[in-house]
């Protein structure tokens, strides 16, 4: 009975998507069959036989057989087995067939796919929504391509999702899987996929298809892939591709037969899991090809069914391509060989007609730019030392203020460097980009929908970037000429030519030359060089100035440095870096400038960030303070727990730290946990770089609220940016954390609230009793005891005051009594000695002056008078 179940809700769940009306008539051999799932290994498992997807009101078909029970559930058929009905062996795909082990693939995508146990569908929603929006056209959603599905055309639509869904019934554990590529914003676009209910996920980015697999267990599930693409930005192609999608689960069995390669494919091999393209101007025209035949008097793309017939003869001079060797040296001098070869791909019949000669002794290339030749050694040219340039075939040192940025060129075309890669998607004449001695070409050909797709692996230092020179032949309707760093679309061009520069950061990139051709008509694109600025490896033609925000000290170097945190200069070519005047800062390495610090705020000289020292706000009548000061440098952490949020940190006293958050000059910063629904590029968003004071409407001794401005506007409506604010209730005995408040809060203002004795005004001396103690000694302590009924913020501290009355002790009068008597003493000696000593003196001078006695023969006494 559990069984029985469980068929029938299998079956019911998808009767919907199908009427019999619009079904093919059935045939015997549309009969086929379901497993139910099993529990274990140990268990076993009921075959329910039924019909295709065909209409069974058809006289003469022959009866569904009955259910065949107790069939073993341990059977595990390899890819390239499967497992017959009601049989216990597998059995190997013969040649020309391929199975999966127990899987389903789709890979051609005319219509969108639906069986018994699976629907795809697509449609658009609003940014923060998975629910078709009526906002948006019917149109609006992923398009069939036949060889892939794309997230379709978006332009014009802002803030929107477009979403391809698969409704699948899984009868046991298995996977999704599928090969994606995508063409997003370095700013904002991102494919995601969402596994039911659960969080959406970003795919990483990439120009080129990869595979990615999901776990799905066994039930009911809806898998969407969601294409978001940023309404603040419009360059690039914004556009999602997946060329297959496989899932395995979706029986409750291995697979029950083998499955025919289609037209176009082949399979020489048994026991295989998938088929093989045949080569460009080879075909197969019948299902189940074991090999694909040649074009004889034609041509064909990869995959082709048919070949397309010659127009003409080729012509030896203007079909071929002169390619040359590399550079050899006979111990002399250096030369190299000119050959010839077909052009790829050849739309004209060559059959009869022989290559030119081979041309040797060739003169060489010039050596690339930044290097000379050299007299000997195994190569040719040489590039000099770091932190020197190339002059007239000497090497001379870069001055202080200056670098050497090494360049790497790329203008000689014979021969693929080993950092080069080529490739192509579709239905492709050709391998990828091909070589034409002068310049390289990626040709599109109307009627076949190909890209072709030419990667570089670079690593870059300082000062880093790279050039190319391009040109499309006639103008490309419907199919474009890109350029991706990372995988983030950096140029598209229809038509023209010219050269194109971009920036290039520290480290390891791939950068992508992408012709896409979507056959509605012919053209090629040609590159004719490509220069690569700041590699470790490369010659240097002239030292380049440090510029505005970096600065270099000495000689002989090969990359500036950055002013770091509260420094700047603003001219090329420093030496050095100054600070920040006050009340301005600078928050990144490399500024050029300092920015002046938001209102309310003050900075010192070389300062990183603006703070508000004293953290306090006044009313506008001075008469009330709030002081916020314990919160100085304090971020304040609040969670968000509705869905697709994160965490808040919100400062009071200034813009936030770099190393608490990665949103720039801000005082609140919104950080997603796994997903950012208005930004899925990244993972934040800022709501304020202003703070401003805000009173209550009634009673200023209740609180106070902070409001913060000048939020990011990304999510909202036009004009309109995000704000937040703080609402602080006054309590001297309560105390709660900051805390978000999802009633009060909008999609663009938040609302946090905090009940705390800083809410409350500072206290003043009217808000105190004073308490005086009993006078001791002169001296009384003075306390100030906050008044019942005040609502404020602060303490003051006892104090101790001098008093009157002072009486002194006993000992204290003896103690002042001796020390009188004993100064007057001392005074009554000093004046007797003085008085004695003036009579000696005079008495001497009596008897000098009635002697008439020479002062020269007067001697000095031993007391020293004289």
């Amino acid at each position: 009975h559990r069984h029985t179940l469980l068929l029938a809700i299998y079956l019911c769940l998808f009767g919907y998507v199908f009427s019999q009306s619009d079904l093919p008539p059935c045939t015997p051999e549309d009969l086929t069959g379901d497993y139910t799932r099993c529990l274990s290994l140990d268990d076993t498992r009921t075959l329910y036989y039924h019909y295709g997807l065909c209409d069974t009101n058809v006289d003469g078909l022959p009866p569904i057989p009955s259910p065949i029970s107790g069939l073993p559930c341990d059977i595990d058929c390899d890819p390239g087995w499967y497992l017959p009905l009601n049989s216990t062996t597998c059995s190997i795909c013969e040649p020309g067939s391929f199975s999966l082990g127990g899987g389903k693939r789709f890979y051609e995508w005319d219509t969108m796919p639906k069986t018994a146990n699976l629907v795809f569908t697509t449609y658009c929603s609003e940014l923060d929504s998975v629910v078709p929006s009526e906002n948006f056209p019917s149109t609006c959603g992923w398009d069939l391509d036949g060889l892939d599905v794309n997230s379709g055309d978006l332009t014009g639509q802002e803030s929107v999702n477009s979403i391809l869904e698969l409704t699948v019934s899984m009868l046991e554990d298995g996977s999704i899987g599928f090969k994606y590529m995508c063409d997003v914003e370095r700013t904002g676009d991102v494919l995601v996929y969402k596994l039911d209910d659960n969080d959406p996920l970003p795919l990483p980015v990439t120009s080129e298809f990869i595979y990615m697999s999901i776990p799905v267990k066994a039930g009911v599930h809806t898998f969407r892939w969601i294409f978001y693409k940023n309404p603040e930005v419009g360059t690039g192609t914004d556009i999602a591709r997946i060329s297959f999608v496989e899932i395995y689960g979706i029986t409750a069995a291995d697979d029950k037969s083998c499955s025919i390669c289609p037209p176009g494919t082949y399979q020489p091999d048994e026991g295989q899991e998938t088929c093989i393209s045949c080569p460009e101007n080879t075909y197969s025209d019948t299902e189940g090809s074991t090999s694909c035949s040649p074009c004889i008097g034609g041509y064909s793309p990869v995959g082709s069914t048919g070949c397309t017939t010659y127009d003409e003869p080729c012509d030896a001079g203007d079909d071929t391509i002169a390619l040359y060797t590399e550079c050899e040296s006979n111990g002399s001098e250096w030369s190299r060989t000119k050959y010839y070869a077909w052009a790829i791909p050849l739309f004209c019949d060559n059959t009869g007609l022989e290559l030119p000669a081979n041309e040797t002794n060739i003169e060489c290339e010039d050596c690339p730019p930044g290097s000379y030749e050299s007299n000997g050694g195994f190569e040719r040219c040489t590039y000099c030392a770091n932190g020197k340039y190339e002059n007239n075939g000497k090497c001379t040192s870069c001055p202080e203020g200056t670098v050497a940025i090494p360049e790497t060129h790329y203008t000689e075309w014979s021969r693929w460097p080993r950092e080069f890669g080529t490739f192509c998607y579709g239905e492709c004449l050709s391998n990828g980009w091909q070589l034409y001695g002068d310049k390289t070409v990626a040709t599109l050909t109307a009627g076949v929908v190909s890209d072709y797709l030419l990667t570089i692996v670079v690593e870059i230092g300082y000062g880093g970037g790279f050039e190319y020179d391009w040109r499309i032949h006639k103008t490309m309707t419907g199919s474009s000429f890109q350029v991706t760093v990372d995988g983030n679309t950096m140029d598209t061009q229809v038509s023209g030519r010219g050269t194109s520069s971009f920036a290039l950061g520290y480290g390891s990139h791939v950068i992508a030359f992408i012709a896409q051709g979507d056959g509605s008509s012919s053209s090629s694109v040609d590159i004719s060089s490509i220069s690569f600025y700041g590699t470790y490896d490369g010659g240097v033609v002239e030292c380049t100035p440090c510029p505005a925000g970096y600065y270099q000290p000495d000689t002989n170097a090969q990359y500036c440095s950055a002013c770091p945190y509260g420094k700047y200069n603003s001219e090329e070519g420093a030496t050095k870096c100054e600070k920040c005047p006050e009340d301005t800062y600078s928050s990144r390495y490399g500024s050029s400038e300092c920015v002046a610090c938001p209102t309310g705020t003050h900075s010192g000289h070389g300062a990183s960030y603006c703070q508000n020292p004293d953290c306090t706000y006044q009313s506008e009548d001075g008469e009330y303070t709030y002081n916020l000061s314990p919160y100085t440098g304090v971020p304040q952490y609040v969670n968000n727990e509705e869905q697709y949020s994160g965490y808040y940190l919100v400062s009071y006293c200034g813009t936030l730290y770099e190393d608490d958050s990665e949103c720039t000059n801000s005082y609140i910063c919104e950080t997603y946990d796994k997903f950012n629904p208005y930004a899925p590029a990244r993972n934040y968003l800022s709501w304020a770089q202003t703070a401003e004071f805000e009173p209550t409407e009634v009673d200023p001794t209740e609180g106070f609220t902070l409001r913060f401005i000048g939020g990011e506007s990304v999510g909202c409506s036009e004009g309109v940016n995000r704000t937040a604010k703080v609402i602080f209730t006054c309590s001297t005995e309560e105390y709660s954390s900051l805390q978000y408040s999802s009633h009060l809060s909008t999609e663009c203002e938040t609302v946090f609230t905090q009940t705390t004795v800083y809410g409350c005004p500072v206290c003043t001396i009217d808000d105190f009793e004073r308490e005086e103690s009993d006078c001791e000694d002169g001296e009384m302590t003075v306390s100030y005891n906050k008044k019942k009924d005040s609502r404020c913020n602060g303490i003051i501290k006892d104090e101790t005051e001098s008093c009157g009355d002072v009486s002194l002790g006993f000992g204290v009068v003896v103690v002042v009594l001796v020390v009188v008597f004993i100064g007057f003493l001392l005074l009554l000696v000093a004046i007797v000695w003085v008085v004695l000593k003036n009579q000696r003196l005079q008495v001497k001078y009596t008897q000098l002056k009635s002697g008439n006695v020479e002062m020269s023969d007067v001697d000095v006494d031993v007391d020293g008078e004289e």
